[in-house]
């Protein structure tokens, strides 16, 4: 490991395309990834992909797109729709795509009626 906790280069990539090393070299860059996700060089990059969930945002923000997209409908109808399916999909260990997977749901819904 390298000083600041991340694997040394040398560890990671023992050799350069080009048959050069990496030697001297502390730790690897930092990626554009840890940048964007708060991760420290050495912090495993799945260990940082987590969002905070928040149902009634989601709820909120799926059930305008779909009252915009189905302004015949009931609103109240919609958004009761909405939540049901955020709901139930509220304890999933990915809670990255609920907003899309609860959307796609009602508007399965909506088609069979």
């Amino acid at each position: 490991m390298g000083a600041s906790g991340g694997l040394a280069l040398a560890e990671a990539y023992p050799t350069l395309p080009s048959g050069g090393s990496w030697a001297g070299a502390a730790t690897r860059p930092t990626l554009v990834a840890d940048l964007l996700t708060g991760c420290s060089p050495g912090t495993p990059s799945f260990c940082c992909m987590t969002t905070e969930f928040d149902a009634a945002d989601t709820i909120r923000q799926v059930s305008e797109k779909l009252i915009t997209k189905y302004p015949n409908l009931s609103s109240t109808g919609i958004t009761a729709m909405v939540r049901d399916a955020v709901l139930a999909l509220q304890q999933a260990p990915i809670q990255d795509y609920i907003s899309v997977l609860a959307e796609r749901e009602v508007k399965r819904k909506l088609k069979l009626k």
